[in-house]
């Protein structure tokens, strides 16, 4: 009796009655996509995202604001602190004091 693979399409003899695979490399590919699927449901289960999904939302981040060296131009940043110093002394101690109140490192 003859059936179709189900990997690749061909046809072969079957060997036991519930056989779905013509030989063990398209057994193996079949193995390997049940096991992404598994994968793929358990990450959908638990909210975990891929590691493609997330550089692919880094490179779109990346396109839209440009390298984050240059956030702190955009004001983005997570500091009042510039990336050079203040030649008014005064004024710098103010902005360090203001840094260390927003980081909660007040002694």
């Amino acid at each position: 009796m003859e059936k179709v693979c189900l990997i690749c399409g061909e046809p072969f003899n079957l060997f036991y009655p519930n056989q779905k695979y013509c030989g063990s490399k398209c057994k193996a590919v079949a193995k390997k996509r049940q096991a992404q699927k598994k994968v793929i449901k358990y990450r959908e289960k638990w909210g975990i995202i891929s590691k493609e999904y997330r550089y692919k939302a880094i490179g779109e981040a990346y396109e839209e604001h440009g390298n984050l060296m240059n956030q702190h131009q955009l004001g983005k940043g997570t500091s009042s602190l510039g990336p050079h110093r203040n030649e008014n002394f005064s004024e710098e101690k103010e902005l360090i004091k203001k840094e260390l109140k927003r980081l909660n490192l007040n002694s």
